[in-house]
């Protein structure tokens, strides 16, 4: 029960607004302090004045005491109540006088309109000076008894009235409530503003994060002061900031991704084309051709073996060189020398290929055994990658020379390709659709790529891939 009623607690004062519980605490503290400062002040006070009173009362008490040892020796009365009734009438705290006799009569007293009885049951036995406090209509009074003359003559009362001072207590609690209400209206002041003070750049926290989480990072830096919700602000500025630039880069990334893709699939339509082209235009009719040729030498009954011979001859080279053709367009499509001879050798022969191709001088460096390291999907993602960056070096570098450098070194391939072309200025825009694309590559295994190039200085391709992928699975490549 009591658990629950806590937790229901702890979660109403969780959902009040920060300025509020800045507020609720500043005022709780206040009112706190307050009431226990006027309490303690008035205890001690009260205490300190009556302990002076009965220091009073006693002093008058022995006064009285000592004053009053010859009128009653000499048995005058009337002398000594006019005494009494002047000096109660002189002192303002004082209340009363009066003189017990050794019978118990009243020998003398300030009372002028009737003694009050009940006085007679005050202090009736005294050896010494003694106070005792009395309740009465007046309020409380301290009745102090000191004996006349060892008490040979009787015992002399004199009575301090504790409501005067009381009244100058009350005056100086009145006095310290008002000013410490004009404390606790400047602390709520400066509360108001202290509270404004640290809410207001935590309100803009909370309102640029929602905007942030709507997507909208078009917020501007917040202002910030010195402190730690400064160094906050400043921390956030930084965030939002950097969520800024990533979430541009992101964007012109995936507009880089989407050119890339379209590309992708419009490459492939062409590749379809070209090889439906290559298909009907040359091996279709190609073999067209053949089956007349063989229809020709079928129905023919004039061709001896001689030329039947060479005829068949020329029917194998046209088939020999349609078969080239056709290694040629599969190569294209899908490298198969990877699968049969190895990545290494891949290389090699494209290598030697694009030499022959583009007379280019292509120097070609392997560290270490790469083949045994590589899944074959990586393989055939740096072979294409190789086969993208030399197909740019032959179309736009205007190099005579393009060195490839690839090799393992601490779990990762690397690799260089560097032409000694015209390069270009990388600030300038230009089409990086294949560099995205080599890139793409190089990113589906955890690997990077960049791209180095000055004007007139060439240009340098750099890429690593991890030998293992952190996936299980490698991601299909063609």
């Amino acid at each position: 029960m009591k658990n629950g009623f806590y937790t229901e607690l702890l979660k109403f004062l969780g959902s009040v607004p920060l300025r509020f519980k800045i507020m609720g605490m500043v005022l709780f503290t206040a009112f706190l302090i307050s009431t226990i400062s006027i309490i303690q002040v008035y205890r001690t006070t009260e205490n300190q004045t009556i302990s002076y009173l009965e220091e009073i009362s006693k002093s008058t008490a022995n006064e009285m005491a000592n004053l009053s040892e010859d009128y009653l020796l000499t048995n005058d009365i009337y002398k000594l109540d006019q005494i009494f009734q002047e000096t109660v009438r002189l002192r303002p705290n004082l209340r009363y006088l009066f003189v017990v006799g050794k019978d118990g009569n009243i020998a003398a007293s300030s009372f002028t309109d009737g003694f009050p009885e009940e006085l007679l049951e005050v202090n009736r036995k005294v050896e010494k000076t003694k106070v005792a406090p009395i309740i009465t209509d007046e309020g409380k009074i301290l009745d102090a008894a000191a004996p006349v003359m060892h008490g040979e003559l009787g015992i002399i009362h004199a009575g301090i009235s504790f409501e005067k001072s009381r009244n100058s207590i009350d005056n100086l609690i009145n006095s310290l409530i008002v000013t410490l209400l004009v404390i606790v209206g400047i602390g709520i002041v400066l509360s108001l503003f202290l509270t404004y003070v640290i809410t207001e750049p935590i309100k803009g926290l909370l309102d640029a994060t929602k905007a942030i989480g709507k997507g909208n990072y078009a917020i501007k830096p917040l202002k910030s002061a010195n402190d730690e919700i400064g160094e906050l602000i400043l921390s956030f500025n930084d965030m939002a900031y950097r969520l800024t630039k990533s979430e541009k880069e992101r964007s012109e990334r995936e507009n880089q991704r989407k050119i890339l893709l379209k590309k992708i699939i419009d490459a492939q339509e062409e590749e379809r084309k070209r090889v439906a082209r290559d298909l009907h235009d040359k091996l279709a009719q190609t073999l067209a051709s053949l089956m007349i040729e063989f229809k020709i030498i079928e129905n023919s009954r004039t061709l001896n073996h001689a030329n039947l011979i060479k005829k068949i001859k020329e029917l194998r080279e046209i088939i020999t060189k349609e078969l080239d053709s056709l290694r040629t367009l599969c190569s294209d499509l899908r490298p198969s020398v990877i699968d049969d001879l190895g990545f290494v050798a891949a290389v090699k022969l494209f290598r030697d290929e694009f030499v022959k191709r583009y007379r280019i001088d292509c120097n070609l460096k392997i560290n270490g055994d790469i083949d045994s390291h590589l899944d074959k999907t990586v393989k055939i993602a740096v072979y294409r990658i190789i086969q993208e960056a030399l197909i740019n070096v032959a179309r736009h570098s205007g190099a005579d020379t393009v060195s490839i450098i690839l090799g393992c070194k601490n779990s990762l391939l690397k690799g260089i390709i560097r032409d000694n072309g015209k390069g270009f200025d990388m600030l300038k825009k230009q089409d990086f659709t294949g560099i995205y694309g080599m890139r793409e590559r190089a990113e589906m295994f955890n690997g990077k790529l960049s791209l180095h190039s000055e004007t007139g200085k060439g240009t340098t391709v750099l890429f690593e891939i991890p030998l293992k992928s952190s996936d299980d699975r490698q991601p299909e490549i063609k």
